[in-house]
């Protein structure tokens, strides 16, 4: 009777670990019929309501975008181009974008920054083109150009440091 009762308590233990393992490799049981794209995004903290949007403090989080066969793709949104605000001004100090593209004001300087249009006090080349803050190294500020043109910019706080957008 020993023997049988440890027989049996091997195949409990066996049929325990087998499906501990079948669960562990499942996949979900609801699957999507739909194809899913994540990356990561950064989430500005806006700080006054403008068209651009302020960062003071970073954070990122999943952004999910999601693709059926009952929506129509329309293409690939434009990429985010990257503008680094150093000691020495704007790099690169002049950029040409497609129309719908975010610019990423990253401030890699060892002072303040604070991205406007032209010109310089009134900032009312491009209506809404306004950090409307200070901010500090490591902080983003992320604009998106809708309108074709040529837009300048500066540092408010150091209106000799320019730039120029071009949205084609």
């Amino acid at each position: 009777m020993e023997k049988s009762n440890k027989t049996i308590v091997g195949l409990i233990i066996a049929a325990i670990v087998i499906i501990g393992i079948v669960l562990a490799t499942k996949p979900p049981a609801s699957t999507p019929t739909s194809t899913t794209n994540k990356e990561a995004v950064v989430t500005p903290k806006t700080s006054a309501p403008t068209s651009g949007t302020t960062k003071t403090t970073p954070k990122v989080q999943p952004r999910t975008q999601t693709q059926s066969s009952t929506i129509p793709e329309i293409g690939p949104k434009p990429a985010t181009v990257q503008v680094n605000y150093t000691d020495t001004g704007f790099m690169p100090p002049a950029l040409q974008i497609k129309i719908g593209q975010t610019v990423r004001f990253l401030n890699d300087s060892s002072s303040g920054m604070w991205v406007a249009s032209g010109p310089h006090p009134t900032h009312t080349g491009y209506p809404g083109f306004d950090e409307g803050q200070i901010v500090f190294r490591g902080s983003i500020y992320e604009f998106t150009f809708d309108k074709l043109g040529t837009w300048s910019y500066h540092n408010h706080i150091n209106e000799t440091k320019m730039g120029t957008i071009i949205v084609k």
